[in-house]
């Protein structure tokens, strides 16, 4: 049996209990969960809005000071949403050495931030070494470091160094399993070119066909043990799908295997289109 919630952004963070409207409104007493939750559902709600017309009615009111450590990561998520990097940088810094899920996304975040903001690409480069060694693969992170390799291989390929694109895309590789629809198990695709470039279209489609193969298995192990009640919680708009982090993402049973079919048709997809390469 699946239950239906009601589909508003409240329910999908399942984390953050609200205190009254009127509390929030006032200046200086909107904790960062609140504020964060508050301008995703004001944003998804308006698609017309652009990032600033939401959060500059918000960002005066958050409080900033004497957080606890999971409001401290919020505080980072308002930031990164208003487009801070350095404020975002500054609330995410302290939080990345505990070993927690949220060390996890609050170092992800600062790999971005050093990426894009600040071009500090040989930092962030240590960085996502040094991210795998303290966080293994985690079937509940699907994006893991994609969006950094994204970076890294778009980058590479503009200066027409795909040696260097085939290495991020391995080193990725190297770090993952089949027991998560882990989105980066697209890369060999996506940087398909830089494979062949290299002489490596062959090593790209086994990549491809080993995650097709084994996230199948997954999924079928995955259905031979459904649960007595599952739960189908609302998903974000897609324009705001990253900061829909292992954090405040909630998928049940059926919508997680979702993930998993909808990434084994995109592999098959790409096995047939590179295979007429």
């Amino acid at each position: 049996m699946r239950l239906k919630p009601s589909l508003t952004l409240l329910t999908i963070s399942g984390l953050l209990m609200l205190p009254s409207y009127g509390q929030t409104t006032l200046p200086g007493k909107l904790l960062p969960s609140e504020a964060i939750v508050l301008m995703l559902n004001e944003a998804m709600n308006r698609p017309e809005a652009t990032r600033r017309d939401v959060y500059e009615d918000y960002l005066p009111r958050v409080i900033t000071e004497d957080l606890s450590r999971d409001e401290q990561f919020y505080l980072g998520e308002v930031y990164f949403f208003a487009l801070m990097p350095e404020e975002a940088r500054d609330a995410y810094y302290p939080l990345r050495t505990d070993g927690t899920m949220r060390a996890r996304v609050a170092w992800q975040r600062l790999i971005q931030i050093r990426f894009r903001a600040f071009q500090m690409y040989e930092r962030a480069a240590r960085d996502m070494v040094d991210f795998r060694k303290n966080f293994p693969a985690d079937p509940a992170d699907r994006e893991y470091l994609s969006r950094a390799v994204q970076n890294f291989g778009n980058y590479y390929a503009g200066q027409g160094k795909h040696e260097q694109v085939v290495e991020v895309v391995e080193a990725e590789l190297a770090a993952l399993n089949h027991e998560g629809a882990y989105s980066s198990l697209l890369h060999p695709a996506t940087f398909i070119d830089s494979y062949v470039a290299t002489g490596k279209k062959d090593q790209a489609l086994q990549h491809l066909e080993a995650a097709r193969e084994g996230l199948s298995n997954t999924l079928a192990n995955r259905l031979r043990d459904e649960p007595e009640n599952d739960y189908v919680y609302p998903l974000p708009a897609d324009r705001y799908f990253f900061f829909f982090t292992p954090l405040n993402e909630r998928l049940g049973w059926g919508q997680q295997n979702d993930k998993f079919r909808q990434l084994i048709a995109e592999l098959d997809a790409e096995v047939g289109r590179i295979e007429s390469l």
